[in-house]
C-alpha cells in the first residue's frame, strides 16, 4: 500500500493470511477455525454430512445450485484470456472450503486438491489465502445484502496487498 491509500477498513481480514507462515498453519486454521466458525453461523449441530459436501462440489451445471468445481470452471472460461479474477479466486475459495471439510468425500481428497490448484495457480498457498479472505469475510459481513459485493471488494484489495494483478 503506497502513502496515498487509506487503510481498509477490513484490514484485519486482509492482514490475517500474511500472518499464518506455511500452508500447514493456513490450512489448520481453516479446518480448526472457520469451518467450525461457519457450522456456528449457518446453525449446524454438526458437521457437513459426506453427501452433503459431495453436493456442494458436485452438483451437476444444470441443477438449481452447480456444483462448487462447475461453478469455478463457468469462472475460468469466462476469463480464459487471464490467469485469476477476482470471481475465480472467490471460487477457488468455495472449492478448497469444501475439500477441507471434515466429512469431505473420498473423491475430494488432499491429492487432487493440491493438483487441481498447482494447475490454476501454480501452488496451494495462494488458493488457501484466498480461502481464508474469503471465509472470514464471510463470518464477518455474511448477514448483510450486500456480503458477495463485499467479498469481491475485499478479494480485489487482497490482490493489490498481494501485488497480483487485477487480471493475473
Amino acid at each position: 500500500m503506497n502513502g496515498k491509500e487509506r487503510p481498509s477498513k477490513h484490514q484485519d481480514i486482509l492482514d490475517f493470511p500474511l500472518r499464518l507462515v506455511g500452508n500447514d498453519a493456513k490450512e489448520n486454521y481453516i479446518t480448526e477455525v472457520i469451518i467450525p466458525a461457519m457450522d456456528v453461523r449457518r446453525r449446524r449441530l454438526s458437521s457437513m454430512s459426506e453427501e452433503d459436501v459431495g453436493r456442494k462440489l458436485w452438483s451437476p451445471p444444470a441443477s438449481d445450485k452447480p456444483g462448487e468445481e462447475h461453478e469455478l470452471t463457468q469462472a475460468m472460461r469466462k476469463s480464459a484470456d487471464t490467469l485469476v479474477t477476482v470471481e475465480e479466486a472467490l471460487e477457488i475459495a468455495d472449492v478448497v472450503y469444501y475439500y477441507l471439510q471434515p466429512n469431505a468425500p473420498e473423491g475430494a481428497n488432499r491429492e487432487k486438491l493440491e493438483t487441481f490448484m498447482a494447475i490454476i495457480l501454480g501452488n496451494m498457498s495462494l488458493a488457501l489465502d484466498f480461502t481464508i479472505v474469503k471465509y472470514k469475510t464471510r463470518l464477518k459481513c455474511g448477514d448483510r445484502g450486500s456480503y458477495r459485493e463485499i467479498e469481491e471488494e475485499i478479494m480485489q484489495a487482497f490482490f493489490i496487498i498481494k501485488g497480483i494483478p487485477k487480471n493475473f
